[in-house]
């Protein structure tokens, strides 16, 4: 992004940040469209998905403005992409892709995680033990790559040190500078930066129980498993609704 800033001469820095998440978008959609189109040899179907991720409202959305979800989605995109060209051409260029992709990724956004087991059993060969074998530099080189792409993580804690030290603010909530969200200047607060511990307590509540004269420490959810139903109904209905003009394409596709 700062690189996009520095080589678009037009409009005010923001709008170039804008820009460049309008181009990551961009990206993202072509992506699907060319995975689908790898993957069904139909035109008219690539075509269509791409509609489905452009035409979204939450992705398009965050393809106007300055955040890491276009980048995010770029990036999703890519790994889909590289992973299909692999099972179908089976070309290494593809597996060195995804392995810089996986450590990039994090970096953009930690729930991309989540996508990593499904492309685990998807790419998983059949003969591990002969792949082994055979292309032992190969796959050294592909855990490079991967460490290569996580290693943009090491910037946070060389830029957070230009920052001055968090000041406690109104009850005591530390406030950071603009830009230094959690201060991860040291490597405890980095850890805690890069596994999103400041996300935890939005999931979990320390409950604390006294069994004679024992103390015990017992995590809770912070809310009911009901809560989590009424999330997943809300959340399906606004995939309906913001899909609700491809309707007619999917029951075309059921036939």
């Amino acid at each position: 992004g700062w690189f996009f800033s520095q080589l678009l001469v037009i409009g005010e820095v923001a709008w170039r940040y804008n820009v460049f998440s309008a181009l990551m978008g961009s990206i993202a959609v072509a992506l699907v469209a060319a995975s689908v189109q790898r993957l069904t040899k139909h035109t008219f179907a690539s075509i269509i998905a791409a509609l489905a991720l452009a035409g979204s409202y939450f992705f398009a959305s965050q393809s106007v403005i300055s955040e890491v979800y276009a980048l995010n989605g770029a990036l999703i995109a890519l790994l889909f992409y590289a992973a299909i060209r692999w099972k179908l051409d089976r070309q290494w260029g593809w597996l060195a892709a995804m392995a810089l992709g996986i450590g990039l990724i994090p970096n953009s956004h930690l729930s991309s995680i989540y996508l990593l087991p499904g492309l685990l059993v998807f790419l998983w060969p059949r003969h591990t033990k002969v792949l082994l074998r055979q292309y032992p530099k190969q796959l050294l080189g592909l855990v490079l790559l991967f460490i290569l792409g996580f290693s943009c993580a090491l910037y946070l804690p060389w830029r957070a040190r230009q920052f001055p030290q968090p000041a406690p603010g109104p009850g005591g909530t530390l406030l950071y500078q603009p830009g230094d969200w959690g201060h991860p200047a040291t490597l405890q607060s980095w850890w805690n930066h890069a596994t999103a511990k400041q996300y935890r307590s939005l999931l979990w509540n320390n409950r604390n129980e006294k069994i004679g004269n024992v103390q015990f420490t017992i995590p809770t959810f912070t809310q009911p498993l009901s809560h989590a139903f009424i999330q997943m109904r809300d959340w399906a209905g606004n995939v309906v609704l913001q899909y609700l003009w491809l309707i007619l394409f999917a029951l075309l596709g059921a036939v």
